[in-house]
């Protein structure tokens, strides 16, 4: 049996507050949903559209499920979810996106979108736009002056078509904008929906890209002349411009146009994160530009692409541009070997998320992302290694020739393999029996550097200049960065490989084992500890563990803005994150109902009903949980911090093994739900296995530290069958420190990384002194014991917990007897691994 997360009602901590806009904070899994369609489709030709949509949403299931992972970055094309023209029937497919909705809902994780136009524009829109082809003809054959399409072949980013409407047309602006009107319709107020990226001067993603000479076949042949790229472009604008000498040999219309998407943008969407994306990809016509003084640090190499990019940027940082929503700029092309190489990147994103990371305001503050280029387990060499491959001509080894009819990476010659992405010890003399890397890859893939290794390579670029630099060998700055978005394909491949460690070096020159899923663990950790701005904390319980039928308990809340901007400060008493038939409470701390305690009822719905009074004061409120009293409770306020002190006495029948969860929220969003204690409700003794507790009960460690669990049964200590221990965020047995005691052995079993109760799992008998490990934690057999008496049994264990485990955890244990009868799983301790 594998341990599932419980089903949770998704808490409002938020209740009463007004929303700040929504900030995507953490690592996102990247979904192309037409890439996906296209292998389900190859795989099975027959496919219909219900088997695609269960796909997508097992797919999105496991994404979501991996705990690293704090949303969905979906991309998906414009002609995917608009394929017939508004207002007539079937206008729009919205399902593949619902379907995301509904699991992150289901997950109580967030959804980034990428949709983009260009070459992936609806033919019922391309149908409509004259063609501006004929300036190409020879002789010429002048296109109505209405024309606003052209047809770029051998676009390196690909596309739907190669037929390519205009940035300036106003058919597809205003196709465009109703799109995008109808999506933010759709799901615009969906609290899962934290940003979208802005497009529409676009080709085929939403970055600043269009067809040129370096990124479209040059020449273009499809027309009567051979023609390049940009002189394509020439054309397009003498004919769109005549006269206006701004618009010549210039990227002035692309300026223009990207301004007013933002403007657009920033009309139809409000409370989300509208994200402006790089690309070093605009036409460099001339020498003739200016970049604008506050952006010079991004342009190393000068050029015209650089100068509109960041003249754009201009725009996009203007406090009064993007309505009311937050606003982050982000690279989508990072690569371990593009540290430092070319102007903006990832380089750039962090220039401008630090120098505005201290001004008010959501429109002011420049959040920064970036978006691994590929993904690092299929194409580990392209994307990880710290040379560029294929080798361009600064990487290119000696030696090096690769064939002109090489056009896939499988035929690139073993010779043109950089030294830097051959594993330790591997030569090129190594491989020379290998003629090509294919070759290399089928036969002897461990000559090259692994998945882990590139993805570490790239956590390092991505890193440096942070405040965590150092856990990814990087040197350590103030730029703040909110998310990072890897392609779904390396989440599954880190999933699969879960307890295959590989060797990867670090940037000093040591070697260490680890596996993918524990470097995306360290870095989802390490990412919201920097992400901008800084949210309020929910940082103490006082007592953080007991056992009684009331007491009074002290909770501290934390802002880095002051006390006074602090809107709601929840507290939830229950077995699990749930609000109903739970001890939850809301306390309005500032603004026109301070001073007020809410007691959520029964159903446990944040936003009511709920009985409510006034600190200081001498009410009470109740539910069928609990009750608390105005006599005993009271709230103080200093500096940054508000210490609520609460009177609360538990109904018999709320009798259990409790969690007490807090959560804080601000302007600027929610601390989320910290788990900080446990607390014991008597109730009538347990007949046969129970679970008492342990000691200590609430920590702040790593380890190693010796903990004592006890359980008990009235049968006597030899009925246990199987104690468990699970500590985890949840009870959920994956990416969890999963224990079973099997006593009539004094066998210890830690199940691996996948959670399965019926294994694999290691093993050990105590005592002993020996240690068993899996990605979360390490158990040595030194310090732990295991002993009996009448009817407990007492259980020690030294427990040393993985940086990777980062967070607080809980203590669950059960018991099960002889008979199968079983305690059910029992709160009795927390820990906050640093």
């Amino acid at each position: 049996m594998r341990w599932r997360a419980l089903l949770i009602l998704v808490l409002a901590p938020a209740l009463l507050a007004q929303p700040a806009p929504r900030r995507p904070r953490g690592i996102y899994a990247v979904v192309n949903v037409e890439d996906n369609i296209n292998q389900q489709q190859k795989a099975n030709p027959a496919i219909t559209e219900t088997q695609l949509n269960t796909y997508f949403n097992s797919l999105y299931q496991d994404l979501l499920g991996n705990p690293a992972i704090s949303g969905l970055t979906l991309q998906v094309h414009w002609d995917t979810l608009n394929p017939n023209a508004p207002p007539g029937a079937n206008a729009y497919d919205w399902s593949y996106v619902d379907d995301a909705f509904a699991q992150a809902a289901e997950a109580a994780k967030t959804i980034q979108l990428i949709v983009p136009p260009g070459f992936q524009t609806p033919q019922w829109v391309l149908s409509q736009i004259p063609s501006c082809d004929g300036l190409f003809a020879f002789p010429v054959q002048t296109p109505p002056s209405t024309c606003g399409t052209a047809t770029f072949v051998g676009y390196s980013e690909g596309g739907d078509g190669t037929v390519l409407p205009l940035p300036w047309n106003p058919i597809y602006k205003s196709a465009w904008r109703t799109f995008l009107t109808a999506l933010a319709a759709r799901y615009g107020s969906n609290p899962a929906f934290v940003s979208i990226a802005v497009a529409g001067p676009t080709a085929a993603s939403a970055e600043m890209i269009v067809p040129n000479n370096n990124n479209s076949n040059n020449p273009q042949t499809q027309f009567d002349l051979p023609i390049a790229p940009n002189d394509m472009w020439r054309q397009l604008l003498l004919f769109q411009y005549p006269g206006m000498a701004a618009y010549k040999n210039s990227d002035q219309a692309f300026i223009d146009e990207w301004n007013a998407a933002i403007d657009m943008y920033g009309e139809v969407f409000s409370g989300v994160t509208l994200v402006a994306t790089t690309g070093d990809g605009l036409i460099n016509f001339s020498s003739n530009f200016t970049i604008p003084s506050a952006f010079s640090a991004d342009c190393g190499n000068p050029n015209m692409d650089c100068a509109a990019e960041t003249t754009i940027l201009s725009h996009f940082v203007d406090p009064t541009a993007g309505g009311a929503n937050a606003k982050a700029t982000q690279t989508s092309g990072m690569e371990a070997s593009r540290a430092g190489i070319g102007n903006l990147g990832v380089a750039g994103v962090k220039l401008l998320s630090q120098s505005t990371a201290q001004l008010a305001g959501s429109s002011a503050q420049i959040l920064g992302g970036a978006q691994f280029n590929t993904s690092f387990a299929n194409f580990t060499l392209q994307e990880g290694c710290t040379s560029t491959f294929p080798p361009n001509a600064s990487d290119m080894p000696a030696g090096c020739s690769i064939p002109s009819n090489c056009t896939i990476q499988a035929c690139i010659p073993v010779a043109c393999i950089p030294q830097a992405c051959l594993a330790p010890g591997v030569t090129q003399a190594s491989l020379a029996s290998y003629p090509t890397y294919g070759k290399v890859l089928s036969m002897d893939p461990m000559a090259l550097i692994p998945p882990e290794q590139a993805e570490y390579n790239v956590l390092n670029v991505y890193f440096d200049g942070t405040a965590v630099a150092s856990f990814f060998g990087g040197t350590q700055g103030a730029a703040p960065l909110n998310y990072l978005q890897i392609y779904s394909p390396d989440i599954q491949y880190a999933e699969a490989n879960v307890n295959a460690p590989a060797q990867v070096v670090e940037t000093g020159g040591a070697t260490v084992s680890m596996t993918a899923q524990a470097l995306l663990n360290l870095a989802s950790q390490k990412l919201l500890e920097i992400a901008k701005p800084t949210l309020p904390a929910a940082t103490l319980a006082v007592p953080a563990s007991g056992s009684g039928t009331s007491s009074t308990f002290t909770f501290t809340f934390s802002d880095s803005a002051g006390y006074a901007s602090l809107t709601v400060l929840d507290v939830l008493i229950n077995s699990a994150l749930d609000g109903r038939k739970a001890c939850y409470v809301a306390f309005v701390p500032s603004g026109a109902s301070a001073g007020s305690v809410y007691l959520v009822d029964n159903a446990g719905d944040a936003g009511g009903p709920y009985s409510g009074m006034t600190l200081p004061g001498s009410q009470s409120v109740s539910n069928s949980q609990c009750t608390v009293s105005g006599a005993g409770s009271s709230v103080s306020s200093n500096g940054n911090t508000v210490t609520l002190t609460l009177a609360i006495t538990f109904a018999a029948g709320f009798a259990g093994n409790q969690v007490i969860y807090l959560s804080a929220q601000d302007a600027s969003g929610s601390s989320g739900w910290q788990v900080l204690g446990t607390w014991n409700v008597p109730g009538s003794p347990a007949i046969g296995p129970a679970v008492s507790g342990m000691s200590p009960p609430r920590t702040s460690s790593l380890g190693p530290t010796a903990y004592t669990f006890t359980f008990t049964d009235t049968k006597g200590w030899q009925d246990i069958s199987v104690a468990n221990i699970l500590i985890n965020g949840a009870i959920d047995g994956r990416h969890g420190c999963y224990l079973a005691l099997v006593p009539a052995s004094s066998s210890l079993l830690l199940v691996d990384d996948a959670g399965d109760a019926g294994g694999p799992y290691s093993g050990m008998v105590l005592p002993g002194s020996g240690s068993i490990s899996n990605s979360q934690c390490t158990i040595a057999g030194a310090g732990s014991s295991v002993t009996s008496s009448g009817n407990t049994l007492t259980l020690t264990l030294a427990i040393t917990f993985s940086q990777s485990f980062a967070g607080e955890q809980i203590f669950y244990l059960s018991a099960r007897n002889n008979s199968g009868q079983d305690s059910g799983w029992q709160a009795v301790g927390t820990n906050d691994v640093p």
